[in-house]
């Protein structure tokens, strides 16, 4: 939800004919962006299905590919989506269309980035912007959208500096390109908001948060999933400054729009339910928060999702504070080994699951354990344990 306007996930750049083909395709789109995937998954398939038909797999099937692909991302098939990217990627290459191939390639490093294939999706991201600037120049609303995602890939692993270089980027070309209502400014906005609440400017990114929101809800609706991501966005910020009466309506409308439009079983729906259970928590409504979080690590650990590190670090800081500390130690090291798997042994998120584990091993008694991680740990910054959703 993604913020991520997929490029190409309901748009089709350019015009390849005024028959049925284009109409089913254009039908399809529109109910991607209403958020009706059920009813936009069979229209796609039966494009392809005619592309492919036709013998020619031209700049259609690739088109109609990467379309699906995007249906896939959004329901949280990812293998699906990935074989799908690539073969739209081969599709592009074969008909020669190179700013739909840097549209495509953006968007398989979104969906590496969404599976904790960092490293992957950060080197994806830059072959896309080389791609996609040299087929559409500096100013594009497709550049604007590899920038987006990219400046998240960056910030999810620590690299806020880049991030933030990144995102500026696309706000300072979405600003010439886009009107003040458009849609796509919003997506500028969330994910240079995202930047200023990690980097510790809440002020401002209330203010981003806050205008994104007004977009979005004007433009999708009160109950698209590109809203739930700003409600849980600025929930998360609330929750920071202690305003947790604040934060909970917010929380629950995301977790309503996700589990709604996408099911209960989605890895955003899981992440919805993790930052209601953080809510909880603070308010001291223990008995509501514990099968909330739970809920979550189940349908995280189910998609293989890094995602699950942060509600399993919840559910141990949770555990801790009710005095368990055999239970606190246990949803730790799944969480480290988690962690450690999807960014490796030096990023921050990695020391900061790593810090709890010596400060737990300490209170136990196991001072071998605790001085053993406390020499592996460095100085890093904390990451944020109210997930957003892009």
């Amino acid at each position: 939800m993604k913020k991520h306007a997929f490029l190409a996930a309901f748009t089709v750049a350019f015009v390849l004919g005024q028959d049925a083909w284009d109409e089913r395709m254009r039908m399809a789109n529109r109910l991607q962006e209403q958020g009706k995937y059920a009813e936009a998954r069979p229209l796609y398939e039966k494009a392809i299905e005619e592309a492919d038909a036709s013998g020619r797999r031209d700049a259609r099937y690739a088109q109609a590919l990467n379309n699906l692909a995007a249906h896939y991302y959004e329901v949280g098939k990812y293998s699906e989506a990935e074989l799908m990217y690539r073969k739209a990627a081969e599709g592009w290459r074969a008909a020669g269309v190179k700013g739909r191939l840097g549209v495509t390639l953006s968007n398989l490093a979104t969906l590496y980035r969404k599976v904790g294939r960092y490293n992957l999706a950060i080197d994806t991201f830059g072959e896309a912007e080389s791609v996609i600037r040299d087929a559409y120049g500096t100013q594009s609303p497709e550049l604007v959208t590899c920038l987006i995602n990219w400046s998240e890939a960056y910030r999810v692993t620590g690299r806020y500096q880049e991030a933030e270089d990144v995102a500026a980027q696309a706000m300072k070309i979405s600003e010439k390109l886009f009107k003040s209502d458009d849609a796509r400014l919003s997506h500028s906005l969330h994910a240079y908001a995202a930047i200023l609440q990690m980097t510790g400017r809440a002020r401002e990114a209330g203010n981003f948060h806050r205008r994104s929101l007004a977009i979005r809800e004007r433009v999708f609706g009160e109950n698209h999933p590109y809203v739930a991501a700003t409600l849980t966005a600025l929930a998360s910020l609330y929750l920071e400054q202690g305003r947790y009466n604040d934060a909970e309506p917010l929380a629950e409308r995301a977790l309503r729009i996700w589990e709604g439009s996408l099911g209960a079983e989605h890895p955003n729906t899981a992440v919805a339910l993790n930052n209601m259970a953080q809510v909880y928590r603070f308010e001291q409504r223990y008995v509501e928060a514990e099968p909330l979080y739970r809920r979550a690590i189940d349908i995280l650990e189910k998609h293989k999702s890094p995602e699950a590190a942060k509600p399993l670090t919840n559910l141990g800081d949770f555990s801790l504070e009710r005095d368990r500390k055999a239970a606190a130690l246990a949803y730790y090291k799944r969480s480290e080994e988690i962690t450690v798997a999807a960014l490796g042994e030096d990023d921050p998120q990695t020391f900061a699951i790593r810090m709890r584990l010596a400060k737990l091993y300490e209170a136990m008694g196991r001072s071998t354990e605790a001085t053993q991680l406390y020499r592996r740990v460095k100085q890093a910054p904390v990451s944020q344990s109210f997930q957003a959703v892009p």
